[in-house]
């Protein structure tokens, strides 16, 4: 019985993360962002489906900083799933920037710590990790971007420029599947996981949501969510323009009439 136990593939994690992997479901698509389909996230996050099927799924990152432009960074939380190469991650992920001073409160199950780094601090820490100095290890998915963009990136952000460099067009893809692409922009990644992963969250500024990472796109809850919020936004825009346009046509309406109106009730003129 033990045996089998020890078997079975949600076998060394806890009820969380058993729910996580095994309730929550991710949005499959294709490398042009079209939607596919949809599977549970332990398939999506095994490494066999993500090689043999090439399962993609959809997600989305934020790159938090406060306002004295430190970005947060977070340690992953030894209570997830194991890393021993069996996990991994093949992403199309949208790149969401916010300058922001929150209050972090750290969901246990996701991230064991958190912590606020300048641009000198987290050389130094990409210095421990090559070096592998306390046992330091940086998610493969975050030194892409570091090593590709970030810090270009972080010029702008301190200017408050980032716009320059928003993209929400182009899919970049390094050696066919590993892609990087531009803040605001779409993110595509394989990586195989380990115990020290660097979770970033998702914090959406209009919303006022401080979501996790690895959970906006595998929970559907929380996704439609983060929809319905978007949607608000286009309905109450389109509300906007629909009393625009009631207030145009009536004033439209007013002159029309006020123009018959004169043309009726005017004399002639002298004879």
């Amino acid at each position: 019985m033990g045996e089998g136990n020890a078997s079975h593939p949600d076998a060394d994690m806890d009820i969380v993360q058993r729910r996580l992997m095994f309730d929550d479901e991710c949005i499959l698509v294709d490398q042009n962002d079209r939607v596919v389909g949809h599977d549970s996230k332990y398939n999506c996050h095994l490494m066999e489906n993500i090689e043999a099927k090439n399962l993609l799924h959809r997600a989305f990152s934020v790159f938090l900083f406060n306002s004295k432009y430190e970005l947060l960074l977070q340690q992953r939380s030894a209570t997830k799933a194991p890393s021993d190469g069996k996990w991994g991650e093949h992403e199309l992920d949208y790149l969401l920037f916010i300058v922001r001073d929150v209050n972090v409160t750290p969901n246990p199950d996701e991230v064991a710590d958190v912590k606020y780094v300048n641009r000198d601090q987290l050389k130094e820490l990409l210095e421990k990790a090559d070096a592998g100095d306390e046992g330091l290890k940086l998610s493969p998915w975050f030194r892409l971007v570091v090593d590709n963009f970030l810090f270009k990136w972080w010029d702008h952000v301190e200017k408050g420029t980032l716009e320059k460099v928003a993209d929400m067009k182009t899919i970049h893809r390094e050696n066919d599947k590993k892609e990087m692409a531009p803040p605001s922009s779409v993110l595509v990644a394989t990586e195989k996981t380990n115990n020290d992963f660097t979770l970033l969250q998702v914090h959406d500024s209009d919303s006022q949501m401080f979501l996790d990472t690895k959970q906006i796109s595998a929970n559907p809850k929380q996704f439609r969510w983060f929809l319905l919020l978007k949607l608000h936004k286009v309905l109450t825009c389109l509300s906007w323009l629909t009393s625009r346009f009631k207030a145009t046509f009536s004033l439209v309406k007013k002159i029309i009439s006020s123009s018959d109106t004169t043309e009726e009730g005017l004399p002639n003129g002298p004879m």
